[in-house]
C-alpha cells in the first residue's frame, strides 16, 4: 500500500504512536525535512496523516 509520495525519503519505521496496541508508520524526509505520522485506524480499516515537524 502506498501511503504517499515524497522527493527524499530517508527512512519509515513501525512505531505504536497513539498507544493503541497497534503499529502506526513515522517517516522522515530529507527533501521536505520533517517527520511524518500515519495512525492505522482499525475501526475504520484506513490510515490519517500528521504532519509532526
Amino acid at each position: 500500500m502506498e501511503l504517499g509520495r515524497y522527493s527524499i525519503p530517508q527512512l519509515s519505521e513501525p512505531v505504536d504512536l497513539d498507544s493503541d496496541g497497534d503499529l502506526d508508520i513515522v517517516v522522515g524526509t530529507r527533501g521536505e525535512g520533517r517527520l511524518w505520522g500515519f495512525l492505522k485506524i482499525l475501526v475504520m480499516a484506513t490510515w490519517i496523516l500528521l504532519s509532526m515537524l
